[in-house]
């Protein structure tokens, strides 16, 4: 089964050439205000108008309203919403496309505190939650060493093998082979680890990405 890719944090036309010309599955474009990465819904039109068809066009939210989220559906065709903020399971599946629903653990966090933060949106219980993605919290700087020891107590008793879910937070092209080799997610998620600077992406580490989750494959 191959891994998922997703390039986030898309601001340009030119940088959705890149991305799929890198040949990945989905493109993250991030309304999230307080983002260095925030587009607006007029450049976000003119960033999917630039991608080539099959690359799945993402909206990223944190806590806004679903009148909003609709408009951005409307009007920039988005094809998934990704929620990162403390969105109901209600309003997932009121949304007029698929969601992947962000879970932002703790560097403290059990596998029970985990469990009980994905809960209530399972995407087996909730039918437009498409996958869950597990993502390390921004403020804290973690060593890629003590994300996968932290990555590994989660995976103990198995029970993520049955959730579709994506792994971010701190991947690059030398850290996400690694990763998949010891956790076997549906997808990998990336912005900053593929960027020559902020919002901007760089084709080489594009393509080094890409070759890595390939290789594992």
């Amino acid at each position: 089964m191959k891994t998922l890719i997703k390039i986030c944090g898309v601001t340009s036309a030119q940088d959705a050439f890149r991305v799929s010309r890198a040949v990945v599955a989905f493109m993250g474009l991030i309304f999230a205000p307080e983002s260095p990465r925030c587009v607006s819904l007029s450049q976000a039109a003119e960033i999917v108008e630039a991608r080539v068809p099959g690359l799945l066009a993402v909206g990223v939210f944190q806590d806004q309203s679903q009148d909003f989220i609709e408009r951005a559906v409307s009007e920039a065709s988005l094809d998934y919403l990704q929620l990162h903020g403390c969105e109901s399971p209600e309003l997932c599946n009121a949304l007029p496309r698929p969601v992947i629903k962000t879970i932002t653990y703790e560097p403290d966090w059990t596998p029970d505190q985990l469990k009980a933060a994905m809960a209530p949106y399972l995407p087996r219980e909730n039918p437009n939650i498409h996958f869950l993605l597990l993502d390390a919290p921004k403020r804290v700087a973690m060593l890629p060493a003590q994300r996968e020891r932290l990555l590994a107590t989660f995976y103990e008793d198995g029970s993520l093998a049955a959730i579709p879910h994506f792994l971010a937070g701190g991947l690059t092209p030398e850290t996400v082979g690694p990763l998949l080799r010891a956790f076997h997610p549906v997808g990998v998620d990336v912005a900053s680890g593929v960027e020559a600077s902020v919002g901007v992406k760089d084709p080489d580490k594009l393509q080094r990405f890409r070759d890595a989750v390939l290789q594992f494959e």
